[in-house]
């Protein structure tokens, strides 16, 4: 067996160079041997960033507490989230901390493209477990003794089940995924309800963000409410925060049209507007503290959680209970999903992983090819629902389709160039850093070069 052992830097990055054959890569790698390096000087002394008091569940290893370097080390790239937030569920017990470090070395072999997280086992072209495995097997070990000894519902066995849906989450394996969050809420049921977890605070918001990041992606209902001990249930917006000019008049316009119609049906259409509101409103409060912070905002876990979180879960509770929509439930549906979409480019920018839209991409297209009556009064809502589509589209017929409908929108609205229909969407809801490039990368790839797309006409 030939083991690439990062204890000796020089003879792993020649080893690294003659297995992948990419010079930049190597030499990213070696930044990283070199740290490592330091690291091992650091450790010895007992100081760097890892907290020698803080008591972990199991003896660490030089391996793991290189894992834990990285959280805190932010080399890579943006981790707080993770360190903030997923970190301290997996440091009351042995198996959910075997299982965060799985997810952490899960999470640097993605981000680095490196198999194993950077320690490679090759023997004959075949790779060995990896980190990742080797701790998840003991979790699973772990939990099964735990079901055994009838302490399946201990807060250790959640958090380990908690991480494991994270795992399964972030490694995009669905069926594993379903099977784990089914587990997570079955032991909590067993337990006697979420709010027997109100007493740990990291498990339970743990929980809470992890139903409501698996619920977006499978566009389904969170079961658990919103930990209003720690978060509060509507978004807490500062008083002065206005709203943009698009964004207003679709506001009351809606408003009118309930006023106008008196149907009971109208009732429900409460949450959405309240919701597209308070959205409206963070779109501007976001851009104003990316200022104020230089960025430093997509850093911070309360943030994402006060915001993000709260605006999914309000959404995703807010999907209708048939699939057969009338013509307002229709409307009510499109900006849900459109109001879901955009989330989606502000959750890639928080660094909040996966980013999968694809079933709400699918329940979009179905929506927008119903009767178009129902965007009587709203073709520029309808047409911002569209771009934030074409923003997260990936399958051609779905990108194809949403095209078509984009083009035909603008034509029956006698809008004759991009550029004015990039002002429509931008006075709606918009974060320029976060939107303005996807929406730049989409023009490009329809309407040509940023220097051409004003003039181009709209055919299909």
């Amino acid at each position: 067996m030939n083991v690439l052992n990062p204890e000796n830097p020089i003879m792993y990055c020649n080893e690294h160079q003659s297995i992948f054959g990419d010079p930049a890569e190597a030499a990213t790698l070696q930044i990283e041997l070199q740290y490592m390096v330091n690291l091992r000087q650091i450790t010895r002394l007992g100081s760097g960033r890892i907290d020698p008091f803080l008591p972990y569940p199991i003896k660490l290893t030089p391996r793991v507490r290189r894992f834990i370097d990285h959280l805190f080390g932010n080399i890579r790239r943006n981790t707080v989230w993770y360190r903030e937030a997923v970190f301290p569920l997996g440091t009351s017990g042995e198996a959910s901390f075997h299982q965060i470090l799985s997810n952490m070395a899960l999470y640097l072999r993605l981000s680095r493209s490196l198999d194993n997280s950077g320690y490679i086992i090759r023997d004959e072209m075949k790779y060995e477990l990896t980190e990742e495995v080797a701790h998840q097997a003991k979790v699973y070990r772990l939990v099964n003794n735990m079901i055994a000894t009838k302490e399946g519902a201990s807060e250790d066995a959640i958090g380990a089940v908690a991480a494991l849906t994270c795992y399964a989450h972030v490694s995009q394996d669905m069926r594993a995924l379903t099977i784990h969050m089914g587990a997570l809420r079955r032991m909590v049921e067993l337990r006697g309800g979420i709010e027997t977890l109100d007493s740990n605070k990291f498990l339970r918001i743990s929980c809470y963000w992890i139903e409501v990041n698996v619920c977006c992606t499978q566009d389904s209902r969170p079961v658990w409410p919103v930990p209003i001990q720690w978060y509060p249930p509507r978004a807490p917006l500062p008083s002065g925060v206005g709203l943009p000019p698009g964004a207003q008049r679709i506001l009351t316009a809606w408003k009118q049209r309930r006023i106008l119609h008196q149907q009971p049906d109208f009732v429900q259409d409460e949450e959405i507007l309240q919701v597209f509101d308070e959205m409206a409103r963070f779109s501007i409060h976001t851009a104003d503290e990316e200022r104020r912070t230089a960025s430093a905002i997509y850093e911070n876990p309360d943030f994402t959680g006060t915001f993000v979180n709260i605006f999914l879960w309000h959404l995703l509770r807010a999907q209708p209970v048939s699939e057969e929509l009338d013509p307002n439930p229709t409307l009510r549906e499109a900006v849900r999903l459109g109001l879901l979409l955009f989330l989606a480019c502000v959750k890639r920018r928080f660094g909040l992983y996966p980013v999968t839209f694809t079933i709400h991409i699918e329940k979009l297209v179905a929506v927008l090819s119903l009767d178009q009556m129902v965007w009587r009064g709203f073709q520029h809502l309808k047409i911002w629902i569209i771009a934030m589509g074409l923003f997260e589209a990936i399958d051609e017929s779905h990108v194809s389709s949403l095209a078509g409908e984009w083009v035909k929108t603008l034509k029956e609205e006698g809008i004759e160039d991009q550029s004015e229909a990039e002002l429509i969407v931008k006075e709606i809801m918009w974060i320029e850093s976060i939107h303005g490039l996807r929406y730049k990368e989409v023009r490009e790839r329809f309407w040509g070069s940023e220097t051409e797309h004003s003039s181009i006409p709209l055919t299909t």
